[in-house]
């Protein structure tokens, strides 16, 4: 695991025990009617669809232009202070430009059961600095179903499992990738309910300006 310059201070915080996780009470009724919409739309489905589908019951997409008409949706505040950093450009929730595809800055997804328990909310925002892409993935939890797929929401819950099993090393986890055509920094760091993810992409000679940007990124953090 890589730590970048800046990190030696954070090591000394408190270590997190992980997000806090969120109750039925703390959401929006939109989100329990867009659950009960997507439950019926999947019990229409034949025996023959329901097998040749590739969809996982229970997901739901719900897309924003910016991410307070998200946080109206959820009926919950969930922090984002890359929103209102004047430093950064607002892109796609993928990072790229605006209008790239007529992508929306807000993705929504989440999980939950036919009685409206939701299991998991990611929100995926999009940024630029520069010609260097930052991607934030919010994550909520909820209290998992006892009986699903295993695979629906693996990723997500994936994510949650690694932060945990690395949390004793540093309460921020920072991690570099390189390929021939890019360069990234991925860091992750929770507050309150959400496990945030922070990654930041440029070309291979931007590797230093992907470095600062993270460290940018994550100071403006520190005042959550």
């Amino acid at each position: 695991m890589a730590c970048l310059t800046g990190c030696a201070g954070r090591e000394e915080q408190a270590k997190d025990p992980g997000p806090e996780l969120i109750s039925a009470d703390m959401l929006a009724q939109d989100v329990r009617d867009a659950l009960q919409k997507e439950w019926s739309s999947y019990n229409r489905l034949s025996a023959e669809e329901k097998m040749l589908s590739s969809h996982f019951p229970g997901v739901c997409y719900e897309r924003f232009s910016d991410w307070a008409a998200c946080e109206e949706f959820l009926g919950m505040s969930v922090p984002n202070p890359l929103e209102e950093a004047v430093w950064l450009d607002h892109g796609t929730y993928a990072g790229m430009p605006e209008g790239f595809t007529d992508a929306d800055h807000v993705r929504a997804s989440f999980c939950g059961t036919r009685e409206g328990d939701v299991e998991w909310i990611s929100i995926q925002s999009g940024y630029r600095d520069g010609e260097i892409r930052v991607v934030l993935d919010t994550m909520l939890y909820g209290t998992p179903a006892e009986e699903h797929s295993p695979d629906r929401g693996w990723s997500v819950e994936h994510e949650r499992l690694s932060y945990l099993a690395n949390a004793d090393d540093d309460p921020v986890q920072i991690t570099e990738n390189s390929g021939e055509q890019y360069v990234s920094c991925t860091a992750y760091l929770v507050q309150g309910h959400a496990l945030y993810r922070i990654h930041v992409i440029g070309e291979p000679n931007l590797q230093d300006g992907v470095q600062d940007t993270l460290e940018t990124v994550l100071s403006e953090f520190e005042n959550l």
